[in-house]
């Protein structure tokens, strides 16, 4: 679980990333009934923002800066997130997880998506 309270993995649930556009991307986690759960979501640049671990990637793209413990399914990718931009509103956030680097590109891109849900 992150600091933020969004479950990030269910014991016994494998699954990969998929990569879709921010529209598609907010309706896939909002109608994904994974394991029975109804509370998915997009996660925001905040819930995304709380895996990163800055003392795995340091710039070197062959590691993930995320702990494969709690991901052992995560690749070094862009990771979609639900906040758009504040400066340009036809942009969301992401985070690129072979630096732990915060940025934004068009709603329109295709990037990896992984739907969180809300904590108990």
């Amino acid at each position: 679980m992150c600091r933020y309270g969004a479950g990030w993995r269910i014991p016994g649930l494998s699954g990969s990333a998929i990569a879709l556009n921010w529209v598609n991307a907010i309706a896939a986690c909002e109608a994904t009934t994974t394991a029975s759960y109804t509370d998915w979501h997009l996660p925001n640049i905040n819930e995304i923002k709380s895996i990163i671990d800055y003392s795995r990637g340091n710039g070197d793209s062959r590691r993930v800066t995320i702990d494969p413990a709690y991901f052992p399914s995560a690749n070094v990718d862009v990771y979609k997130t639900g906040t758009t931009n504040p400066s340009v509103l036809t942009r969301n956030m992401y985070a690129e997880f072979w630096q732990g680097e915060i940025t934004g590109n068009a709603k329109t891109t295709t990037d990896t998506v992984r739907c969180v849900r809300n904590a108990i």
